[in-house]
């Protein structure tokens, strides 16, 4: 489990492939899958002459459900700081990375999934997808690239997704911003292929430096966002709420 890597030429230019193996049928993440898939996407750089990314679920069902709540409810104040940063290395590589990378989205994509998704160049989708942040319903706030849904969809709307915990179907992650397309599905691999068309057009050496540019701008916004974040999900690890929530998640799941 991490990512499967895979390349593929378009107009003679190598495009990677990323999909992202999680557990079960949601997709979801944790620490170990989280630190296979960095390296796992440190090798695809490393091997091929990459223009484009492509990143995307295991299945049409769900990009990621996020982090897997077995996990999550096991974790302490010791272990919540280590955890944290397992997933914002991630999402931060995603973000460095010298080419642009396309988020294809499908099925359901929420809490630390969404926070891969926003950590992409930008996300096209089909009219399965469905995200959300509820981690404040299992007692945990949204933290480290979470900030980045402030510049995608705007203050309002992103404190309504992390207070609320709710979920919003494709058409409005589309009409906030989210989404930057949102098609069909038997239209959308073939509508990200021509896109993938036109940034392999483009210089690669522009391209690199349009990117660095602008991880500067947003790092003039969020300058020490990420920082106080991990700080108050450690903090958040000092009461038993969170644990106490996902234990009666899981009960509720068997009594249902």
């Amino acid at each position: 489990m991490g990512l499967t890597t895979d390349c593929r030429l378009i107009d003679n230019q190598v495009v990677g492939i990323c999909s992202l193996m999680g557990k079960k049928k949601l997709n979801l993440i944790d620490e170990r899958i989280l630190e296979t898939a960095a390296q796992d996407l440190r090798d695809l750089i490393a091997l091929q002459p990459i223009r484009c990314i492509i990143m995307q679920g295991s299945s049409p069902y769900a990009f990621s459900g996020g982090v897997d709540l077995n996990q999550l409810g096991r974790l302490n104040k010791n272990t919540a700081k280590n955890f944290i940063n397992k997933l914002h290395t991630f999402c931060n590589m995603i973000r460095e990375l010298p080419v642009p990378v396309i988020a294809k989205m499908q099925g359901f994509c929420i809490g630390g999934g969404l926070e891969i998704a926003a950590a992409c160049d930008f996300r096209i989708g089909d009219y399965s997808v469905m995200c959300g942040m509820p981690e404040v319903k299992v007692g945990v706030p949204s933290v480290i690239e979470a900030n980045l849904l402030l510049g995608l969809v705007g203050w309002g709307k992103a404190k309504e997704l992390m207070l609320r915990g709710n979920m919003i179907d494709a058409e409005e992650c589309f009409r906030i911003g989210l989404i930057q397309h949102v098609l069909k599905p038997e239209k959308l691999s073939s509508f990200i292929d021509d896109i993938c068309k036109e940034i392999i057009s483009n210089g690669k050496n522009a391209l690199r430096l349009q990117k660095q540019l602008i991880l500067e701008w947003e790092r003039v916004m969020n300058s020490n966002s990420i920082a106080a974040s991990v700080n108050y999900f450690q903090e958040n690890f000092e009461s038993e709420e969170c644990s106490d929530l996902t234990r009666d998640f899981f009960q509720k799941k068997i009594t249902d």
